[in-house]
């Protein structure tokens, strides 16, 4: 989950603007349904939510996440790295990613290892220099990856952690194709996430030297563990839109649509009659800056601008 910035640091920036003050609950009405439009219209809010395990013949999917957002839209889906056609899916109550008849994912290779909940806190990993895990990639012992020397000092959060598990296998089986992350289930507890698009996984093993990381207290990979599983991979995009009453969005979405949310609201302030704060003339400059944001947001919709992650959609 990205880091979050509350729609109240655009208040003072608002102000500056207007000729009234502003109750703040009106303000930040305005900014929820400025950004809600915002993001809803110009698809600005796209993220690969976490791979879930799949299992035969199952319909229904929960899309989880942790943001104060609904499930816009499904951007595409992909069963074991197959790209899934369009009428195979759809979106169920802006919560559940729904396989449509005869589409349901069915006799899969398992390529997605879920680890039971993760016990270790960010302070315990920094502590491990030395880190080690075996993870069985493949159909053969040939193909599996012995990790060791896993330094996890440095690390600032629980992703870092996992990109510093992803780098290591990545390293010794010579391959760009393994994924690692973790996945927070609530604000204090999460788990980790292993998988492959073009091959098999299994559960973990000990690691050959150092500090074993793949048990309950760290990963908690191992065979028969609490809330460990193994299964197909379903990997989603979506587009993100948000909630009536969310008071924050994304750090990165915030530096890069800020001001086009905030030239909306005004826009929408200015244009209220009889308001201490209406102003037509204002409420005409503000469209007019909202709308050169708009020119950027659909270019880069059509371009379809990289993000900091790669879509799934094009690999």
């Amino acid at each position: 989950m990205s880091q979050l910035t509350a729609f109240s640091s655009l208040y003072k920036h608002m102000m500056k603007e207007l000729d009234a003050d502003v109750p703040t609950p009106i303000l930040l009405h305005s900014i929820q349904e400025a950004a809600r439009e915002f993001c809803e219209r110009y698809d600005v809010w796209e993220e690969d939510l976490a791979p879930i395990v799949a299992v035969d013949y199952q319909e229904f999917y929960e899309l989880t996440h942790e943001y104060s957002a609904q499930v816009h839209k499904l951007k595409c889906v992909r069963v074991n790295n197959a790209l899934q056609e369009l009428e195979a899916y759809d979106l169920w109550q802006e919560k559940y990613l729904r396989f449509r008849d005869a589409y349901a994912p069915r006799d899969l290779d398992d390529q997605l290892l879920k680890c039971g909940l993760g016990l270790a806190t960010l302070a315990t990993w920094n502590a491990i220099t030395n880190g080690s895990v075996t993870v069985h990639v493949g159909l053969d012992s040939d193909s599996n990856a012995s990790v060791t020397g896993l330094d996890f000092s440095a690390c600032s959060t629980m992703d870092e952690v996992a990109w510093t598990i992803q780098t290591g296998v990545r390293q010794v089986l010579e391959s760009n194709s393994f994924y690692v992350a973790w996945f927070d289930d609530s604000s204090t507890t999460g788990h980790f996430l292993f998988w492959v698009p073009v091959s098999d996984i299994d559960y973990l093993t000990a690691g050959a030297s150092g500090t074993d990381i793949s048990g309950a207290t760290y990963l908690n990979g191992l065979t028969g563990g609490t809330g460990v599983s193994l299964g197909g991979n379903i990997l989603a995009r979506v587009v993100f839109r948000p909630d009536a009453a969310s008071e924050s969005i994304p750090d990165w979405l915030f530096d890069r649509w800020s001001s086009a949310i905030m030239w909306l609201a005004l826009w929408r302030l200015h244009e209220e009659e009889g308001k201490p704060w209406s102003n037509k003339a204002k409420a005409l400059t503000c469209e007019r800056n909202y709308k050169g944001m708009l020119v950027k947001a659909i270019d880069e919709r059509q371009r379809s601008m990289k993000y900091a992650s790669s879509s799934i959609c094009s690999r």
